[in-house]
This record gives structure tokens, sequence and C-alpha cells, in this order.
């Protein structure tokens, strides 16, 4: 039997080895499918015995960074949200205060990621983003179509502010947001309303559009205010006017 601080000594090197990979996953190294080297070739490569090796690729399959197959060498696995969803989907439930906690922290996430998005957007960024605008519009009226459109919308934002971290938050919460959303959405039925929500999105976006980063953080914040007040009070705060340099046409 091995004493303790022979186990405490080899624990540390599986965890160093771990560490190593994983820190070449991270900084993209090693990408989504790449193979590692084979328990041998690590083994020899570290001076450790295969089976510290093991274990170090043990703890990394066990985290989702690679995958270990009977006959194989191990793979990388692509990043995935699926821990991040499992959680949300526990903690995401009806009832007004568990969807208030959820538009508070997506305010906290989103409104960052509507300042990098001002701050980082490309072309190709604006083009997605004013499609989706312009999708909604199409569909005013419609709270299905309309909130399946506006969650690929806040991601597309996210998504152009180049925060993976921020991305993968918020990708992990699109099916409560959805929700939450349709929630928000069936509380306007007067025209007048779906058109005020809809100019918000426009407004929205054209501060990210134009790089006002302060804009675009002070818009989302409000974007999320009003729905907040919604859920507190049980019905819609009204709607402020759109701001005059809101327009569709602002995008070809």
């Amino acid at each position: 039997m091995l004493s303790p601080a022979l186990l405490i000594q080899r624990a540390t090197l599986a965890e160093q080895i771990e560490t190593h990979i994983r820190e070449l996953i991270v900084s993209d190294q090693l990408g989504a499918g790449d193979t590692l080297p084979s328990s041998t070739d690590l083994a020899a490569e570290f001076g450790v015995s295969r089976t510290i090796v093991r274990e170090a690729m043990k703890s990394l399959q066990a985290k989702g960074l690679i995958e270990i197959a009977n006959g194989k060498r191990a793979r990388v696995q692509p990043i995935t949200n699926t821990v991040l969803v499992d959680f949300f989907d526990r903690f995401a439930q009806p009832h007004k205060e568990a969807v208030i906690e959820l538009l508070e922290l997506r305010k906290g996430i989103e409104v960052q990621g509507a300042v990098l998005a001002a701050q980082r957007r490309t072309e190709e960024d604006l083009e997605e983003i004013w499609a989706h605008v312009r999708a909604m519009d199409s569909n005013i009226g419609d709270p299905e179509a309309f909130t399946d459109i506006d969650v690929q919308l806040h991601l597309a934002i996210v998504a152009a502010s180049k925060n993976r971290m921020l991305f993968h938050l918020v990708d992990s919460i699109r099916e409560v947001m959805r929700d939450t959303m349709t929630e928000g959405l069936v509380r306007h039925t007067a025209p007048a309303d779906w058109q005020n929500i809809q100019a918000s999105h426009v407004s929205l976006v054209t501060f990210i559009d134009q790089g006002d980063a302060s804009g675009a953080g002070a818009c989302m914040a409000t974007h999320f205010d009003e729905a907040i007040h919604g859920i507190r009070a049980g019905e819609p705060r009204p709607l402020p006017k759109p701001a005059a340099k809101a327009s569709l046409g602002h995008r070809r």
C-alpha cells in the first residue's frame, strides 16, 4: 500500500498533467476534434507512469474536455453548455421571483455584452444583427415567431462582443430566455406596444452600429428594467417612445 506522501505526490503529478493539457485546449493549441498522443507517449513525455496519465485523462474526460473511446486515442471535445443548461433548467421556475432573478442575471451579462459589441462588432456582425431586427419587424403580433428571432438577436449581439464566456453564458439560458420573453410579450396586446417594443430593439442595435458603447449599455439596461418592472407590477410599464434616430432604414 502506498504511503500518504506517495499518494500526494502521485495526485500532484496527475493534476500537473491535467493542467498542462487543459491549458493547451483553452488556448486553442488543441482544438475540437484533435487527438491527443497515446498514454504511452504522454507517459514518456512527462516522465511518469501510464497510470498517472490515465488519472489525468479520466479527470479531463469527467470535465467534458476530452472523449476517450476504447481502442482509440483521446479526442478534444467541442465546448458545450450542457452543465450550465442543466443548472438553469433546474432552477428556472415559472413563478415571479425566479423570472426576476433570471432577468437580473441577464441584465448583468447582456449590458456588458452590448457595450463590448458596440466596441468590437464587425460589418459581418452588423449584417446578421440587422437581419434579425428586420425579421422581427415582419413578425410583429406573433409572440412565438417574434420571440424566436428575439433570442437569436440577443445571441448575435453577445457574439459580436467577441467574449466567448459571455456568449456561452447567454447561449446556456436560451430556452429559459424564450419562456420569459414570451411571457413578457403576451402582456402587450395593443399594436402601439408592439411597435414600441420593436423600436426599442432598433434603437439598441443603432447604438451598437454607431459604436456608441455607453448608449448601447444604457439602452440594454432600460430593456431589462422595463421587463423587471412589468413582472413585479403584474402589468407592463408604459413603454417609452422610440428614439427619433431609431429606424430600420438605417441599414440596408
